[in-house]
């Protein structure tokens, strides 16, 4: 390794970060936890799936932070460590890591820095530094880079296993495990020799160490594998260094399946499986382990899995199942507001709030900045039926009618009609009743749906049918049903399956209605488009028309604005005058349509039309180059997006695959603040050229920055625009792209109404 840096103590600042502004805001529901550092005064949590969570131990509040292009690079993640400066290091898979400074302004670390992989295991604090573990060896960060890894490139690895998934440091001893062994090194010789370490430990190819935890002076080790006195039996535990015998020794009370060792400032806890009276979580001290009264368990699987973290005051906290758990408050748990889940199926924006369904989760219900959530498999009887639920396990088609009453039909269920101008909310759940099961069943497989304007109780609220039984061997019905409608009071009325005129093969995938024309116009699978005139009351037959100029269109959605109709199909995005029912535009998509979508298209109040694929959101708006959001420029929360709804103020909701987004389009940023004076830091300072150049990075005290790169005779090398800080600002090319010589060159920087200038070292 490069020189390293020294030693230091560890001191625990806490970090109160600026959450970003902006157009954009993620809603997600924290299902586990992958770590958890606890301080004094705070508690972060990083999830999953929900990115970094902050709970505040004065005020029991949550604050979340969710990925977005420059700055968290995920909503899965890993491990956390705090420097002795106050600045947050989270490991992302698959991004590297990224550091959230005390003043609120993220950075990201990843392979191109020095990182040996963007998948990060592990993390260990050493005053400014940080020790990083990841799946191709370990690296060191010392404040301003990496200043080395190992194996460092190009050099053989002293590892059995490149894979570091625990760092402890005792002394001048630093511990190093990966799942097929433990090495240690001294830092007063620069990590120069590795020393494997493995008696003691379980032995044969089944050995599997799952990390390393210390508090100062003991270190600990969790191993699998078999026995060194009994080799035909398999161990699961806790295993304690005995630096005078130079081997292991098994250190767990006896009986007890260890499946986490966990350390936080000097404190070593474990976490043990769901058996015996004492399962739970112990806490390590000089003369053994102690039981802590009360705390949760974890399933012999290590699923749900339970993390554990004991802040500077000595007081444990653990998370499991989406909850936080305070050992101060006896273990009373404490979940951060959020929908059901993050797996959303469709979405309907109405002027009560917004509703959302999930898949196997449920519904939630977004009103006031409130969540009210209806959880999967709550099932009610009697009385209680009138203000919740039956059972919301797999809602699907949603719409709402001109009485501002919500319809959701559920899969396998009740329709379920909400009226929220009363508190609590009214509940009247419809069951369609056959003497065939299957045909049951299948009505309720509600796909599209859509209400009518008609007025008082002919109102009708009609639904398109899905079927999750086609080719069922054992069933008497698997064919789709095609159209159902309901009188707005709650009324069945009647049924168009497939064997009515124009129903085609009874399978609708959107519905719209024109209220020009009193019109409803109906989008089939594979099959085209047809309309039919809403009739004067819900008891007449409906006669269904054919729209030719749609051919056999795979449709996915239908939006209808104006005389136009917009549909969303496999072959792309066509539209359709109203009036004259031809073809106006044909328009391609981003991506292909998820196959899981309900209500992927919408249209705002002034046209704009919006359409979810696979690939993410692409706006068209009138006038300008349609506009395409994904993860990679966005905060979208999945490039699958299932459905899109828009609000009377314009406002887009996004369902996707792994959560929901909430998008202004109008949003103005206010703007930025005028600073007296500019200080930048410009980083890795020097800059080694590679084949590909360098990513040169900026970090200062504004939120955007413009500028130039001169060289030492004041010629123009490059110009650049950096819209945060961390981000990349130049490559080592000119203006020609051509790579430059190494040497001194000057950035002249100007953000925040200021102006600064810095130099950079360029070595090759």
């Amino acid at each position: 390794m490069r020189r390293l840096a020294a030693v230091l103590v560890l001191l625990v600042v806490s970090v109160a970060p600026a959450l970003a502004q902006g157009p954009w805001t993620t809603y997600l529901r924290m299902r586990t936890c992958n770590d958890l550092l606890a301080l004094r005064d705070t508690v972060w949590v990083a999830s999953g799936e929900a990115g970094l969570l902050r709970w505040s131990r004065a005020n029991g509040t949550w604050t979340s932070i969710t990925r977005v292009p420059g700055g968290l690079a995920g909503n899965d993640v890993g491990p956390l460590a705090l420097d002795r400066s106050g600045n947050l290091f989270c490991g992302v898979p698959g991004k590297g890591v990224s550091r959230l400074d005390r003043n609120g302004r993220w950075a990201l670390l990843n392979a191109f820095d020095g990182l040996p992989s963007d998948t990060v295991l592990t993390m260990r604090a050493q005053g400014d530094s940080i020790w990083i573990g990841t799946t191709r060896g370990l690296a060191l960060w010392d404040g301003e880079g990496i200043a080395g890894s190992v194996p460092d490139l190009g050099t053989a690895s002293p590892f059995v296993d490149d894979r570091i998934n625990g760092i402890v440091i005792t002394g001048d001893t630093l511990f190093a495990s990966s799942p097929k062994g433990v090495h240690i090194a001294r830092l007063s010789q620069r990590l120069a020799t590795w020393t494997l370490i493995p008696t003691g430990l379980p032995i044969g190819v089944n050995l599997n160490i799952r990390g390393i935890a210390g508090d100062g002076r003991n270190v600990l080790a969790l191993a699998s594998g078999q026995n060194p006195n009994n080799p035909a039996q398999p161990v699961l535990t806790s295993f304690r260094w005995f630096p005078s015998q130079n081997r292991w020794g098994s250190d767990f009370p006896a009986n007890s399946a260890v499946r986490r060792l966990r350390d936080d400032f000097g404190v070593v806890l474990a976490t043990t499986a769901n058996v015996g009276p004492n399962a739970g979580v112990y806490r390590w001290s000089s003369s053994g382990w102690t039981f802590l009264t009360g705390s949760p368990v974890t399933d012999n699987s290590d699923g749900p899995a339970l993390e554990v973290g004991a802040a500077p005051d000595g007081v444990v906290f653990a998370s499991t199942v989406g909850q936080l758990l305070d050992q101060s408050a006896t273990w009373s748990p404490n979940a951060p507001p959020g929908p059901v889940g993050n797996n959303c199926r469709n979405i309907l924006v109405t002027r009560d709030g917004v509703y959302a369904s999930y898949n196997g989760e449920g519904v939630s219900r977004l009103r006031d900045g409130v969540w009210r959530n209806y959880p999967a498999g709550t099932s009610c009887v009697g009385p209680a039926c009138d203000t919740t639920f039956v059972s919301p396990s797999f809602p699907g088609g949603m719409t709402v009618d001109p009485s501002g009453r919500k319809w959701i039909g559920v899969w396998g269920g009740p329709l379920t009609r909400i009226d929220d101008s009363t508190n609590p909310p009214g509940f009247l759940n419809l069951q369609f009743v056959s003497s065939n099961a299957d045909s049951t069943h299948l009505h309720t497989c509600i796909h599209a749906a859509a209400a009518d304007s008609t007025v008082g109780s002919q109102a009708g609220v009609w639904f398109g049918l899905d079927s999750d039984r086609i080719g069922c061997t054992s069933c008497t019905t698997g064919d789709p049903l095609g159209l159902d409608v309901y009188a707005a009071d709650g009324r069945y009325v009647q049924s168009f399956d497939s064997r009515y005129p124009g129903i085609k093969n009874g399978l609708i995938r959107g519905l719209g209605y024109n209220v020009r024309a009193n019109e409803m116009w109906v989008g089939f699978k594979q099959s085209g488009l047809s309309t039919f005139a809403v009739r004067d009351s819900l008891h007449q037959p409906i006669v269904l028309e054919d729209v030719t100029a749609a051919g056999n269109l795979d449709v996915f959605g239908l939006a209808v604005y104006g005389d136009s109709v917009w549909v969303l199909a496999a072959e792309g995005l066509r539209r359709f005058r109203a009036s004259t029912k031809s073809l106006a535009t044909t328009l391609s998509i981003a991506g292909p349509p998820s196959l899981a979508s309900m209500s992927p298209i919408a249209v705002g109040p002034d046209g704009t039309v919006y359409v979810g694929t696979d690939a993410g959101l692409r706006v068209h708006r009138r006038g300008v180059p349609p506009v395409d959001y994904d993860p990679d420029n966005s905060p979208l929360a999945d490039p699958s997006v299932r459905a899109v709804s828009v609000g009377a103020d314009g406002v887009v909701w996004i369902a996707t695959a792994a959560g929901i987004n909430r998008f202004d389009p109008d949003y103005v940023a206010p703007p930025e603040p005028t600073l007296p004076s500019l200080r930048v830091r410009l980083y890795p300072n020097p800059a080694w050229l590679t084949g590909i150049g360098f990513q040169l990075r900026l970090d200062g005290e504004a939120s955007s920055y413009v500028g130039e790169v001169l060289d030492l005779a004041g010629r123009l090398v490059h110009r650049f625009s950096a819209a945060s800080n961390g981000a990349v600002f130049w490559d080592g090319r000119d203006l020609d792209r051509r790579a430059v010589e190494p040497g001194i060159y000057f950035v002249r920087v100007r953000g925040g109404g200021a102006e600064a200038t810095s130099r950079v070292v360029v070595l090759r």
